[in-house]
């Protein structure tokens, strides 16, 4: 059958609009140095891989084989409508209030962002979008905390009005109820570029923030006051940890029996690897931890009481002419030392259950 020019003309009329609808499909845009772009969903990143699901799998490779990213909303069915694929989004939201805005203005620019937290299948995520008439290739520094503690950062280059990126998901990590900041500053001191420097002279820097609320006050506290109360229990057996370690060796030192100082080591060090345990529990979970300092200072004390035992140790097994092989270390501090270490650490860590002692009561 012969086909006329009207026939020809509605079936260009399909494909323009099948290429059109295909088009604006678009979700995360990795560009490669090799000049490759792949689309899909960036699963996992962290310094040195990225890994991302496209259409016909996952594919990882090198953070330095990156030259460009452009993160963008994945659309409904983008991965076609297989039965067997996990939902991108849960049916429940991070609890309450878990979206905020900000602003900024210098009169001549102006940089507008908006940040949103949300579960998606493989963890939680926050979602930025800002607007601004910042020129083109000016570099934005993003970053999202807590309190006092830095979660994540990045450079944006300026490539549009209105851009949105993705920080996470976080893997196993999740976001527990508080107050979180996301904020997206322009720095004209720290620009990459001589020609934008110019475009921003006069320009002091602009600064955008956004702070999300996740949970109810109630429930921040709750999370908060559980985790002081498993830390103050760690730091009190730690404390307990050392003096039944000096009482030992003072013993052993009088009398030495290998038997009984095997016997209390084997104790010794499964209760100090139970902390150690539950630490990495912790960290694995937290994206962010209520109390980083202790956190870190009960850490160090555990190392440094396997330290001191070990040098204890080996000063019995010396003084008893006895073989002893030390495990290799780059610490190589002496029983004196350390003890005066750990002395100072369990110190501090005294005072904070002492404080914390207070504030419960007060309550």
């Amino acid at each position: 059958m012969k086909r006329g020019p009207f026939f020809i003309y509605l079936l260009s009329l399909v494909f323009l609009a099948a290429f059109s609808a295909s088009a604006v499909s678009s979700a995360d845009v990795v560009m490669l140095k090799n000049g490759r772009s792949l689309e899909g969903e960036i699963l996992e990143e962290n310094d040195t891989t990225m890994t991302l699901r496209t259409k016909i799998g996952k594919v990882v490779f090198k953070r330095a084989d990156v030259a460009s990213e452009e993160r963008r909303e994945l659309p409904e069915g983008f991965f076609g409508a297989r039965a067997e694929e996990k939902p991108r989004v849960t049916v429940n939201p991070v609890p309450l209030k878990a979206e905020g805005y900000g602003e900024a203005n210098s009169g001549k620019f102006n940089l507008n962002v908006s940040a949103e937290m949300k579960k998606i299948y493989n963890g939680d995520a926050v979602l930025v979008k800002y607007k601004t008439n910042l020129p083109q290739k000016t570099v934005l520094f993003l970053q999202v905390r807590a309190l006092n503690q830095v979660i994540v950062t990045r450079k944006h280059a300026v490539e549009g009005r209105s851009f949105a990126i993705r920080f996470g998901p976080f893997g196993e990590k999740r976001f527990s109820p508080g107050i979180y900041v996301v904020e997206v500053s322009c720095i004209a001191s720290r620009q990459e570029s001589e020609e934008i420097k110019k475009k921003l002279e006069g320009v002091g820097d602009i600064v955008a923030a956004a702070e999300i609320r996740v949970g109810s006050p109630d429930e921040a506290e709750g999370v908060t006051g559980k985790r002081r109360k498993e830390l103050l229990a760690e730091l009190r057996e730690l404390d307990s940890l050392y003096g039944k370690l000096s009482l030992e060796y003072e013993s052993q030192k009088k009398e030495f029996d290998k038997e009984k100082w095997e016997s209390f080591t084997s104790g010794f060090e499964g209760a100090i690897q139970k902390i150690k345990d539950a630490d990495l529990a912790y960290r694995k979970a937290a994206i962010v931890m209520d109390y980083p300092a202790q956190e870190n200072a009960k850490i160090a004390i555990a190392d440094i009481l396997r330290k001191l035992r070990i040098r204890y140790a080996e000063k019995l097994y010396k003084a008893n002419n006895l073989e002893f092989k030390v495990p290799p270390s780059d610490d190589s501090r002496g029983a004196e030392a350390l003890d005066v270490n750990t002395k100072s650490l369990l110190a501090s860590a005294r005072t904070f259950i002492e404080k914390s002692e207070k504030k419960t009561e007060q309550k």
